[in-house]
């Protein structure tokens, strides 16, 4: 899948299967990265609660063989993905605002 599908596909509002299944793996595959779960709900918009039941949705799922679980989770693999902090640089001080998400050099 090319970026722009990607991203397309994790930014879709619809509940269709294979979106959900992309959201999801990829709360998986960040939350295995170390990334804390308060910075992955601010990034994709969604509430802790979600993004915990993401990630342990997708670990049954995996457990269990699931096959449209385990291609997303190889998809997101296929992408470099990044969260970096944003800031606001000030004349005498820089500010921390928030964090955003980096999918294959595209600002998400």
């Amino acid at each position: 899948m090319e970026t722009k599908q990607f991203i397309a596909c994790l930014k879709d509002i619809r509940r269709k299967s294979s979106n959900v299944a992309l959201r999801q793996a990829l709360c998986y595959y960040l939350y295995n990265e170390g990334i804390p779960c308060t910075i992955m709900a601010e990034v994709m918009k969604k509430t802790k609660r979600y993004i915990y039941m993401s990630i342990y949705k997708t670990q049954d799922f995996l457990e269990v063989g699931d096959k449209t679980t385990q291609k997303c989770v190889d998809e997101v693999k296929s992408h470099v993905i990044q969260i970096r902090p944003i800031t606001v640089d000030g004349v005498i001080l820089s500010k921390h605002v928030g964090y955003k998400m980096i999918v294959d050099n595209v600002i998400l």
